[in-house]
């Protein structure tokens, strides 16, 4: 019933479009604007895992605000214009929201890894990250995430007769859909099996290994400690796959992206990144104090 009206109405379809992503923004960038205040504010909580949630968040901010300019195209054409390609390609394509998707999906491997090796791997500190060098990985994975996402740009145009930004290149060994494939691979598939790897040893380690020796407090609180940011991390990256599979499944598999379902999905997807402030406020007793300190400093 719903689906028919939304089908029938196309400017209520963009209206209720409308809504829901202003509804998400504001959420997003109050939720992960505080997270990076938090962060800035409290030195405390510049441990090498907060700093690798600081670059998810930023990767969040991004995806929200320019998640809104995608629907700039609803109310205006560009038109024939000298800029036209340009400001399709920056601004009101899914383009930089897909590049802060890889930077989002890179930063979870980086975050599944350094917690692997933290958790199952606590001697061997050489290969782990620190707080002076976490800078580096997360650059990596913004160089790497812009890499991958560089054909989207440099094929993608604006269609004047249909009012939307295409991706002008010819299928074949080297086309659209081979690229697609080949994101399937390197940004999906290769990352959750690394995750799932990862996180498996952990979840073996912390609950299910038999520990040699007698357990004193301070082992137990450090038990505790890994325990909860394993909670974190495993349930920010659950959420993403949750909400990532749908849309990959309606949009990275199928050309017709303009379909009612593919349009739900990319926005179910697109505002999971305003979910991750809730999962640090109701999971960690850090990020919920300095989230309380804010508030109080702002009230003073």
């Amino acid at each position: 019933m719903m689906k028919e009206v939304l089908l029938n109405n196309p400017r209520l379809n963009v209206l209720v479009s409308v809504l829901i992503r202003l509804i998400i923004l504001v959420v997003g960038l109050f939720g992960n604007g505080l997270v990076v205040l938090a962060v800035w504010k409290k030195r405390t909580l510049r441990t090498t895992t907060n700093l690798l949630l600081l670059n998810l968040a930023i990767s969040d901010l991004t995806t929200q605000v320019f998640c809104t300019l995608m629907f700039i195209p609803e109310f205006t054409t560009l038109g024939h214009r000298p800029w036209s390609d340009i400001f399709c390609i920056l601004f009101v394509s899914t383009n930089v929201p897909l590049t802060t998707t890889f930077v989002s999906i890179l930063t979870l491997t980086v975050l599944a890894v350094e917690r692997y090796h933290a958790v199952v791997k606590p001697m061997r500190s050489e290969i782990r990250l620190r707080e002076d060098t976490v800078k580096y990985a997360c650059l990596a994975v913004w160089l790497a995430g812009i890499i991958l996402a560089l054909p989207l740009y440099i094929f993608g145009r604006y269609d004047e007769e249909s009012g939307r930004c295409l991706h002008g290149w010819k299928d074949g060994v080297f086309g659209y859909q081979s690229y697609r494939i080949f994101l399937a691979v390197i940004i999906v598939l290769l990352p959750f099996l690394i995750i799932s790897f990862c996180y498996g040893q952990i979840l073996h380690d912390l609950y299910f290994k038999n520990k040699v020796g007698p357990q004193n407090i301070a082992l137990q609180q450090e038990t505790r400690e890994k325990r909860k940011l394993f909670k974190i991390s495993m349930t920010v990256t659950g959420v993403f796959a949750l909400f990532l599979f749908p849309y990959a499944i309606f949009n990275g598999l199928r050309d017709d992206t303009g379909n009612l379902w593919s349009r739900v999905a990319r926005l179910v997807f697109f505002s999971q990144s305003g979910f991750n402030p809730l999962i640090y406020s109701f999971q960690s007793t850090n990020f919920r104090q300095a989230f309380k300190e804010i508030f109080v400093c702002r009230a003073c």
